[in-house]
């Protein structure tokens, strides 16, 4: 179980993915808490037949939606991910299409295989994101507090020759300290210091 999600890591692509590493510029750490990270895999599938006779079922994963409810919604991650630009000193969002970017982050392990391997690492590749609507209300009792969800639609990339296409990648074994969970995402993401 966990009970811990943290340290938003996210970089702006600028390169790779046909055959060679993705590579990634201007990464950065947000310091806000993730109240919620959602890791959705989209699928097709189908049957291939041969004189009338099933021979085989295939399914492949065709993309990535991610959703973070996150605890607040700075400035940085607006002009980053959702593609918001400065105007005099006003944040405007326009028509015009976000960058790809990867983007990672860490759990905490209730249950950790020992004491000293608690931390879990997820990086997602390649990912474009949106806004999801803001609804909050105030009742004359009682107050109701509301996340603001960031929704990312990822891609896979071709990460060697051979034509496959990976989407997330975790750490092998989970970490021991949250300061490798850290150095882990900085690694993913470019982030250097």
């Amino acid at each position: 179980m966990y009970i811990t999600c943290k340290g938003l890591t996210y970089a702006k692509v600028t390169g790779g993915g046909a055959g060679s590493a993705v590579t990634y510029s201007n990464g950065a750490i947000a310091e806000n808490l993730i109240a919620k990270a959602t890791i959705n895999f989209q699928n097709a599938e189908g049957q291939d037949y041969a004189d009338g006779i099933r021979i085989a079922h295939k399914k492949k994963i065709t993309g990535v939606n991610t959703s973070f409810e996150l605890a607040d919604l700075t400035s940085a991650i607006k002009k980053a991910l959702l593609g918001w630009q400065t105007a005099t000193s006003d944040l405007i969002i326009d028509e015009s299409d976000p960058d790809y970017y990867g983007i990672g982050f860490y759990v905490w392990n209730e249950a950790p295989v020992s004491e000293t391997d608690q931390w879990i690492c997820y990086w997602i590749y390649k990912s474009r994101f949106s806004l999801d609507s803001i609804d909050v209300s105030t009742a004359t009792d009682s107050i109701s507090y509301q996340h603001q969800t960031i929704n990312g639609t990822g891609v896979g990339v071709q990460l060697s020759s051979g034509g496959k296409q990976s989407f997330v990648i975790t750490n092998d074994e989970p970490l021991a300290t949250e300061a490798a969970a850290v150095a882990w995402l900085k690694s993913k993401a470019n982030i250097t210091g």
